[in-house]
């Protein structure tokens, strides 16, 4: 039988901390259960550590109010977020003791176990408080939840140091607790040890066996029964077979009155200890309730988050109207769900007629947006994309039944009318009306007529419809009328099965002789059945199917214009992610052959050193060739050089000055210094050399290498003039060595090195040349009128 249920008064109060009015909460437990809500808080519940917090899980129900959905929904978004930093995070060891810290408040003593529960609970509060503490910036709502609960001065401490883990009592809870299980413990000792002596001096036929033994609160020995009158003593216990007395000799009777004494004194002081424990508490009555409805909030808010994270919610925006927008949506309780989106503007569009195929979704379509809307008001994020809207209803009003699985009847049509006349009642502005088969258990046209009607009405009176039909009436009528949309469930006529997506804008038809035709029901049948239908109704589902045919073709050139645009977009991540690695593989190349070329310098530097020191040891012809070694190295690595093996092109000789050039039979290149004729002037490293212009080859392009400051001959009689101030000092070792070499070989008998005064940095580098030179006779400065200490003369041997 088809149910109807609506939203009534609050059953669920929330707490201040949710920051919402108690007088404004759920829907009826009939609602709720129609619309499957109470399943899905079930699965939310199994989230929650804390038994107050399950129990608050199972109560919520929806907000009626703008505003504190939208609180509950960030209230979830924060404890997800927490969740994010501290996912082990949870309230272990809370516990409900609201009623114990009650019977406290009146008087009543708590037992150990008791004073134990509350010890745990406090201490879970101050761990929470703590945890959420360190976050209250970033997560303000989670911290309005635990901010007020306080910890009772001394509570959580007090108790512990009198009751154990074993939820015993201390030794250490008093002073005089100690000293009288002290002297308990030193009675006993005595005694047991008196009774042992005993039983060693007792005939084994007399005793059942040589053992001390516990009776009712008495240390007693087993004795055989019909020897107890040949032991003196008094009887405590008869074992079950009534063979063996339990006596306590009586020259031990005293000790053990004395044990007794202490064992009551001891009862006392643990009673005092427990009294007082429970004051303490009982005083604290009101800190503690207050802590336990913090932990059953912020447990029940991190349930809701796990919740929304297992299943990949999120959180809808919330209208300021009645308008919503699920993007594809999912219910929750279905293993694997399709998709479904479902748009209402609130403007122009306030009722959705859904139709389609007989088992093809309509009612897990309308249910689903019935649902949604509970979970989003309760606070919970939604089984929807990102970018969802959800309307906040004041009340929902629900008939829904399976119509089919059930027999219809005058008697189920009849409960039919009485729920939507309860539905038209309740109506109004902010309401959301669902009627799953509306006009169904009676004649179509009858039915249908009422199922307009009734829509009709309850746009009239402001609310917001969502149904379901197989009456091409209501098609009709949500095509014409100016509030109401289509919408249909999806039939694949391929396979004449249902895809169970739903199609916005576009009537469904029930497909009602092709799933019969599918079911195996005779095709003599089925085709006697097509050609009893109206032309109207013929026509009418042929249109109806075209359109889903050339809708679903749509889908498929959209699907297929989506797919190629996502492989252009990978192809295009693909070729961006290609160039950087080749950008990367470049810029390492580049500083292996910078690394390389220092390192090849670095080298030739110390063969240049190493030709210094033989140059100074009198051996030219080792500094020649450490010079040579030098030069060609320094021309590898100069600027514009093409790597070495490296072909080059080679051309005719139409050389300038400055040009580099190979010559025939000559290893190397050579830079031209001066043209004559045919006769090209040429320096090959610190050489100097002539050749006929048919043997040189112009390489290309000319080396574009960085003018250098050449040694400038003064000329006339025997004397070299250099010129090497401006330049840094391992150059100007460089041009005095090279010029050493080239004076010599010119034969000249002094040589002039202007070097200027400055700091003293560039005479040095020149004393230290000539120092150690073995062709270097003499050196000293200039004197006064040709330059004195800025110009240093090298007297040279011939």
């Amino acid at each position: 039988m088809a149910k109807l249920a609506a939203v009534t008064e609050p059953s669920h109060q929330p707490t201040a901390a949710e920051g919402v009015d108690p007088s404004i909460t759920v829907a009826d437990a009939q609602t709720r259960d129609l619309l499957e809500l109470p399943a899905v808080l079930q699965r939310v519940a199994r989230f929650a550590s804390f038994s107050a917090a399950h129990a608050e899980v199972l109560a919520l129900g929806p907000a009626r109010d703008l505003l504190t959905v939208r609180a509950r929904l960030e209230l979830t978004t924060q404890g997800r977020q927490f969740l994010e930093i501290s996912p082990s995070f949870t309230v272990g060891g809370a516990r409900d003791v609201r009623d114990r810290a009650e019977r406290a408040a009146r008087g009543a003593r708590l037992d150990p176990a008791d004073l134990l529960d509350v010890h745990d609970h406090l201490r879970a509060t101050r761990l929470a408080v703590a945890a959420v503490g360190r976050q209250a910036t970033e997560l303000p709502a989670l911290w309005t939840l635990v901010e007020a609960a306080s910890d009772p001065p001394n509570l959580e401490g007090r108790i512990a140091a009198a009751i154990d883990e074993d939820a015993e009592v201390r030794d250490e809870a008093s002073e005089e607790l100690a000293r009288l299980r002290r002297m308990l413990a030193r009675a006993r000792g005595r005694l047991t040890r008196l009774l042992e002596r005993m039983i060693q001096q007792v005939s084994t036929d007399i005793l059942r066996e040589r053992l001390v033994t516990e009776r009712r609160g008495r240390l007693t020995v087993p004795v055989r029964r019909e020897r107890q009158r040949d032991f003196p003593g008094v009887v405590h216990d008869v074992s079950a077979s009534g063979a063996t007395v339990f006596m306590e000799p009586l020259a031990a009777i005293e000790a053990g009155n004395e044990i007794r004494s202490l064992e009551v004194a001891e009862r006392r002081e643990v009673e005092r200890i427990l009294l007082e424990l429970s004051a303490a508490v009982g005083a604290e009555r009101q800190a503690l309730t207050a802590a336990v409805q913090a932990l059953a909030d912020l447990d029940r808010t991190l349930a809701v988050a796990r919740y929304a994270d297992a299943t990949q919610a999120f959180s809808p925006e919330v209208s300021d109207d009645t308008s919503f927008d699920l993007l594809a949506a999912r219910h929750p309780l279905l293993e694997t769900p399709v998709p479904i989106d479902v748009h209402l503007d609130g403007a122009q569009a306030r009722a959705l007629v859904i139709t389609g195929a007989n088992t093809g979704g309509k009612t897990v379509a309308l249910k689903t947006v019935g649902l949604l809307h509970l979970m989003a008001a309760c606070g919970l994020h939604v089984p929807a994309k990102p970018g969802s809207r959800v309307a906040v209803f004041e009340r929902v009003v629900a008939d829904i039944g399976d119509a089919q699985s059930i027999e219809h009847s005058l008697s189920t049509f009849a409960s039919h009318v009485r729920n939507l006349r309860a539905m038209v009642e309740a109506a109004g502005p902010g309401a959301l009306a669902l009627a799953d088969e509306i006009g169904a258990g009676t004649d179509p046209d009858e039915g249908a007529a009422l199922g307009q009607a009734v829509i009709a009405e309850l746009l009239h009176r402001g609310a917001t419809v969502v149904a379901t039909t197989h009456h091409p009436a209501l098609k009709a009528f949500a095509a014409s009328h100016p509030a109401t949309r289509n919408a249909s469930v999806e039939f694949d006529h391929a396979t004449l099965r249902p895809t169970y997506r739903l199609r916005l804008g576009i009537p469904g038809s029930s497909n009602a002789l092709d799933i019969a035709d599918r079911l195996g029901l005779d095709a003599a049948i089925v085709n006697n059945a097509r050609t009893r239908m109206s032309t109207g109704a013929l026509a009418l589902e042929q249109a109806i199917a075209d359109a889903q045919h050339e809708l679903a073709a749509a889908e498929r050139e959209r699907t297929a214009s989506a797919q190629a645009r996502s492989a252009a977009e990978r192809s295009r991540r693909e070729l961006d992610e290609q160039i950087d690695e080749l950008e990367r593989d470049r810029d390492t190349l580049l500083r292996d052959a910078r690394r390389e070329a220092r390192e090849l310098l670095r080298d030739a530097r110390q063969a240049l050193q190493q030709a210094r020191r033989a140059a100074r040891s009198g051996r030219p012809d080792a500094r020649r060739a450490a010079r040579a070694s030098f030069d060609a190295t320094e021309q590898r690595l100069a600027p514009g050089s093409p790597p070495p093996n490296q072909p080059t092109e080679r051309g005719p000789l139409e050389v300038r000055v400055g040009d580099e050039v190979e010559a025939d039979g000559f290893t190397g290149r050579a830079q031209v210094l001066g043209i004559t004729n045919q006769s090209v002037e040429v320096a090959i490293g610190s050489a100097r050399a002539t050749f006929d212009r048919a043997r040189l080859h112009r390489v290309f392009p000319a080396s574009p290498r960085p003018p250098r400051r050449r040694p400038r001959a003064a000329g006339g009689g025997g004397t070299q003039e250099i010129d090497i101030r401006g330049m840094r000092a391992d150059e100007a070792a460089d041009v005095a060595e090279r010029s050493l070499d080239e004076a010599l070989r010119q034969g000249a008998a002094t040589l002039r090195i202007i070097h200027g005064k400055g700091t003293g940095a560039l005479r040095a580098v020149v004393t230290e040349v000539l120092s150690g030179h073995a062709a270097v006779r003499r050196h000293a400065p200039a004197p006064l009128n040709e330059g004195g200490d800025g110009v240093t003369i090298a007297t040279l041997r011939s």
